[in-house]
């Protein structure tokens, strides 16, 4: 069943953002950035030392491990570069540092997931986890954190939402630490926050490139990140834009559309906490093209920002 959460917040709102998300944008996710200084609201971060699993040096090394007496899910990164850690655990309470760990239903159970990136060498003591360590229905992603490439922003003077039932907000956008941070090809992504069905709009001329709405539902599931729903636009300036999580397209492959014009509507299918538009712009149709940095007039959306159509709203 598709996510079904919208939080309601006012244009007078200022939202919590943190690791460049709301921090309302993803109940039953906790994320976490382990490469900053201090453990944050994990129990500790510390040097990977093999030694502290019963290890030796050359010893294959789990992504992860819960201690079969105290319930503490470690992340262990023992590799020389940074990586990102999704993981889902079912129907089990979650306690960090900061108390315990927020979940919602997802496919008539109880989730929790954690995003999470964790510098080379370094092992995160996460939570305990209740209950017996063998029994965990676990399931995780781990990649290589890829770093963005610098390439020149792209402007656009029009906006993928309408302004009517705007403003929009910005839930997250360049290298936030749900869901953008870990490839390049996602790093310069804006999510706007809207409810299912709204419009989505070309933000310039072009040709159809491709659609796949096949998928009908969405959850905070790692198993999403491999599923998702979009419409890409071939745009006349030579790049591409990927609308995704949409429930559905106005167009077919090859149809040519104008700046403005109608070509889907929005969803929350796949990796998808809440309804929202997720928009990401390349330089090419390559699966590994890196996302290019976005702006529309001479704004940069951020995080927490209301936007009412063509410019952030104040």
């Amino acid at each position: 069943m598709a996510a079904q959460h919208l939080a309601a917040l006012s244009l007078d709102d200022k939202p919590n953002v943190s690791d460049g998300v709301v921090d309302d944008a993803a109940p039953g996710v906790a994320w976490l950035d382990a490469r900053t200084p201090g453990a944050g609201w994990a129990l500790s971060v510390e040097p990977f030392d093999e030694s502290d699993f019963g290890l030796e040096k050359g010893d294959a090394v789990p992504d992860l491990n819960i201690d079969q007496e105290d319930g503490i899910l470690s992340l262990l990164n023992s590799s020389q570069r940074a990586r990102a850690y999704h993981v889902s655990i079912y129907d089990r309470t979650l306690t960090a540092s900061n108390g315990t760990l927020t979940s919602c239903p997802c496919r008539g159970r109880r989730c929790t997931t954690l995003s999470i990136a964790v510098p080379a060498r370094t092992s995160v003591d996460v939570c305990e986890v209740e209950g017996d360590a063998l029994t965990v229905d676990l399931e995780s992603d781990v990649v290589d954190i890829v770093e963005p490439t610098e390439l020149e922003a792209r402007t656009y003077d029009a906006f993928p939402l309408p302004r009517e039932g705007g403003p929009w907000l910005c839930t997250q956008a360049s290298g936030g630490l749900l869901s953008h941070y870990a490839h390049a090809s996602t790093f310069h992504a804006v999510d706007f926050r809207c409810a299912e069905g709204t419009p989505c709009l070309a933000i310039g001329d072009g040709v159809i490139h491709a659609v796949d709405v096949s998928h009908k539902d969405g959850s905070i599931h790692v198993s999403e990140l491999f599923r998702w729903n979009a419409v890409t636009l071939k745009l006349d300036d030579g790049h591409y834009a990927e609308y995704v999580h949409v429930s559905s397209s106005a167009c077919k492959v090859g149809d040519r559309v104008r700046k403005g014009d109608v070509i889907g509507a929005t969803g929350a299918v796949g990796f998808c906490p809440e309804p929202h538009l997720h928009l990401e712009v390349h330089a090419s149709a390559a699966k590994d093209a890196p996302s290019v940095p976005l702006r529309f007039g001479e704004r940069v959306p951020r995080a927490g920002e209301w936007w009412g159509g063509y410019a952030a709203a104040s």
